[in-house]
C-alpha cells in the first residue's frame, strides 16, 4: 500500500484529467443550447435533414411535394400535440408539441412559414418539419403551442393564411440545401418563379378514376379576397414564438370546391352530379391568364357544415375536393 502522501500525488493527475473532461462536457452542452436565428440547434434532435420528397398517396389521394417559394394559401388549420411527442417527423427531426412547428402536405422541410389567424389577427413564424394534415379540408397542422399562441387551441381549428418565408436551418445549424446538394435559398427563389399547372385543373379531372387510385392534386389555389398585411416589424424568419397582431378585413368566406376545369362542359357534368348533395354552382375565375370553371358550394356558415358537405362529396368519388377560404 502506497504512503498517504504518495497516494495523493498519484491521484492528482487523474483528478485533473477528470475535471478537464467535466469542463469540456459543460462547454459542449452550452454550445448545444446556443441559439442561432432564434432556434436552438438541439431542440429538433440531431437527425433532421432537408427533404422535398417524392409523390405519395394517402387514402387514395396523391400529393406532390415541391419547392414552392411563391406559396401563399388560405384555408383551415388544425393542431396536433402530446400524442406525437418524441416521435420522428417526416424529415427526421423530433416532434415537440411545445415548439413552434407545423405539418404540411407538400412544402419542403424544414421550411419557415408565416401563419396568420384570419379570425383574430394573430401571426407568427412556424417551422414546417412534418407531413400532414390528412383530414380532408385542412391545409396545415400546427403544434399544440403554436395553436395556443395563434389563439385557436380551444376551438381546434381556425381560418388561416400560410405564406412561404424561406428554407430553415437544419438542427446542426447548417443551411438547408436542395436534394441535389446545390443551390441555397436565394437560388431557389430566383430559379423557381414558374409554377406548374395544378393537376386538379386538367380537363380529364371529371373522368372516372382508375381502379385503386386517384390522381387528385388540388385545383388552382384561390387568391385571398383582400391582402392580409404582414407586420412591418416582423421578426427575422425564425420560429421564436413572437406573436404579431395584424389587421384583418375579415376571416374569409368558406366554400367547398369539388373541382376546377378549363372546359365548361366538364364543370357542368360535375355540377349535375353534385346537385343532390348541396347547392353547388359554376363560378368562373381567371387564374394565371386562364379561365377556370370552378364547381363550388358556398359561402357556408361554418367549418363544421363545410366538413359535412366535403365528406359527402369525397364519398361521391371527388377525391380532389377541398375546403377553400376566400
Amino acid at each position: 500500500m502506497a504512503p498517504p502522501i504518495l497516494a495523493s500525488r498519484l491521484l492528482a493527475p487523474a483528478l485533473a484529467r477528470m475535471a478537464g473532461l467535466v469542463a469540456l462536457a459543460l462547454l459542449l452542452a452550452a454550445c448545444g443550447s446556443t441559439k442561432g436565428g432564434g432556434e436552438a440547434a438541439s431542440e429538433y434532435g440531431a437527425g433532421g435533414r432537408y427533404k422535398v420528397g417524392s409523390p405519395y398517396e394517402v387514402a387514395g389521394v396523391w400529393y406532390y411535394p415541391q419547392e414552392d417559394p411563391l406559396y401563399d394559401e388560405t384555408g383551415i388549420a388544425s393542431w396536433y400535440g402530446p400524442g406525437f411527442a418524441g416521435r420522428k417527423t417526416a424529415n427526421g427531426e423530433i416532434f415537440n408539441p411545445r415548439l413552434i412547428t407545423a405539418a404540411h402536405k407538400t412544402l419542403p422541410m424544414p421550411t419557415n412559414v408565416r401563419v396568420t389567424n384570419l379570425e383574430n389577427g394573430k401571426s407568427l413564424v412556424a417551422r414546417v418539419n412534418d407531413r400532414g394534415p390528412f383530414k380532408p379540408g385542412r391545409i396545415i397542422d400546427m403544434s399544440e403551442h403554436a395553436a395556443e399562441l395563434l389563439g385557436f387551441k380551444g376551438q381546434g381549428m381556425a381560418r388561416v393564411r400560410v405564406q412561404f418565408l424561406g428554407i430553415a436551418d437544419l438542427p446542426d445549424g447548417k443551411p438547408g440545401q436542395r436534394v441535389a446538394g446545390k443551390g441555397d435559398h436565394k437560388g431557389i427563389e430566383t430559379e423557381s418563379r414558374a409554377r406548374a399547372v395544378p393537376a386538379g385543373a386538367v380537363e380529364t379531372g371529371a373522368l372516372a378514376p382508375p381502379p385503386g387510385g386517384v390522381a387528385a392534386a388540388p385545383p388552382p389555389r384561390p387568391v385571398p379576397a383582400g391582402p392580409v398585411p404582414v407586420p412591418a416589424a416582423a421578426p427575422i424568419d425564425a420560429p421564436d414564438g413572437t406573436v404579431s397582431e395584424v389587421g384583418v378585413e375579415g376571416a374569409g368566406l368558406v366554400y367547398v370546391q369539388a373541382g376546377a376545369f378549363l372546359a365548361r362542359e366538364n364543370a357542368a357534368r360535375l355540377l349535375t352530379r353534385l346537385k343532390p348533395i348541396a347547392d353547388f354552382e359554376i363560378s368562373p375565375r381567371n387564374i394565371g391568364g386562364k379561365l377556370y370553371y370552378r364547381v363550388r358550394a358556398g359561402p357556408i356558415a361554418s367549418v363544421e357544415e363545410a366538413d359535412d358537405i366535403l365528406d359527402r362529396v369525397l364519398r361521391d368519388g371527388q377525391k380532389g375536393a377541398q375546403i377553400v377560404v376566400e
